[in-house]
């Protein structure tokens, strides 16, 4: 299929409305659900909400479907106040891990469905629903009943059946969780084609990190019920602002210790933070954050050549795993330490044995500083 034939239905775009959500609260009894959540999801924005299970982000999301009604606050879509609005007239479209086609009706039959409900015209519901099918490139599968297609183009079908009636806002609550690896990573890269080829905005739930930063226009860290941070993926990661985004995202390697005249004192050990990003009150708890590329390990064998402006920090190698492009080193320093550092594949492995002494070194302005508990 040429591009030229995927962007032929985009006459039934144009869907992507403005959302805010601000100060909303929620709570189940005496637990909290969400605590003063604000979110401004710009037109054609594809948002994510990561964290971990319990967070709150299937929660906000529930309470712009319209499933959850907040006990403060406000959620208004294109300017609209939805407090109030049944989930049916809200005109969202959904996406569920679930799919929920309707066993019995054909492929066509199921995207038709929001439009028969909605009492659209025949000839415009055929029109949309060859063209939604188009998008998902599922034209010639529109005469099959569910059962008989994959995983991949079920979840396909639930997708066009939410945008069809083009809604001004599609939510999705983790729709890829009940598939295997390799079919999720392709699930990504259609779902993020077809949403941009929509205009479409897109609030996206999951607590599957990789997959929020290869989709995502912004994603916000959720954690117990408030978000900790919201940026792009590159903002996440390399100028996290707490150290729970700094450890929930990515892999990494964190040193706590007390802040004093520009370095961390750690177990005794002054580390310079001379040029890293992020700030912390003289005297207070603090934790330097470094991302495994960022750390260079160095055999005991060649510690004379390590240039005096570098951090170093001794330790012994636990593990060295092969991962393809490089290989994932785990050192261990007298204190404990657990430091997750990569090495090149041009390394020699066998300078990495278990058990060997090594120097890991990093320049300070490639970490993060951030407050401590």
């Amino acid at each position: 299929m040429t591009q030229t034939q995927l962007r032929q239905p985009l006459t039934m775009t144009a869907t992507g409305g403005e959302l805010r959500i601000a100060n909303v609260r929620k709570s189940y009894g005496n637990s909290r659900g969400v605590e003063s959540v604000s979110i401004d999801v710009r037109p054609g924005e594809f948002l994510t909400m990561l964290g971990p299970s319990g967070s709150g982000k299937t929660t906000t999301l529930n309470l712009v479907a319209g499933f959850l009604d907040p006990d403060e606050g406000s959620i208004t879509l294109d300017g609209k106040e939805l407090s109030g609005v049944p989930p049916h007239l809200r005109g969202i479209g959904m996406v569920f891990q679930q799919y929920a086609l309707f066993p019995h009706m054909t492929i066509e039959e199921n995207v038709d469905y929001p439009l028969r409900v909605r009492k659209i015209h025949r000839a415009e519901r055929k029109s949309l629903v060859a063209a939604a099918l188009e998008l998902v490139q599922l034209t010639d599968y529109a005469k099959r009943k569910p059962s008989e297609l994959s995983g991949g183009q079920q979840q396909r079908v639930a997708l066009a059946r939410a945008f069809v009636f083009k809604p001004r806002l599609l939510l999705m609550d983790e729709p890829l969780g009940a598939l295997d690896k390799k079919l999720r990573e392709a699930m990504q890269i259609e779902i993020t084609r077809i949403c941009r080829e929509l205009g479409a905005t897109v609030v996206y739930v999951t607590h599957d990190q990789e997959e929020a930063l290869a989709m995502s226009d912004r994603i916000a860290i959720y954690n117990a019920g408030r978000i900790e941070q919201l940026g792009t993926a590159e903002d996440l990661y390399k100028r996290p602002e707490t150290l729970f985004v700094a450890d929930f995202v990515g892999e990494s390697t964190v040193i706590k210790g007390s802040y004093a005249k520009g370095a961390l004192v750690h177990h005794g050990r002054s580390l310079s933070t001379q040029g890293a990003h992020g700030s912390v009150a003289e005297g207070s708890a603090a934790a330097v954050v470094i991302r495994p590329e960022d750390l260079t390990v160095v055999p005991a064998t060649q510690t004379a050549a390590i240039p005096e402006a570098l951090n170093t920090l001794e330790a012994t190698v636990t593990k060295c795993v092969y991962l393809g492009q490089s290989r994932k080193c785990l050192l261990t320093t007298a204190t404990g330490l657990v430091i997750n550092a990569r090495i090149p594949l041009h390394a020699p492995p066998e300078l990495f044995n278990p058990g060997d002494s090594a120097t890991v070194t990093w320049d300070p302005a490639n970490s993060v500083l951030v407050p401590s508990d």
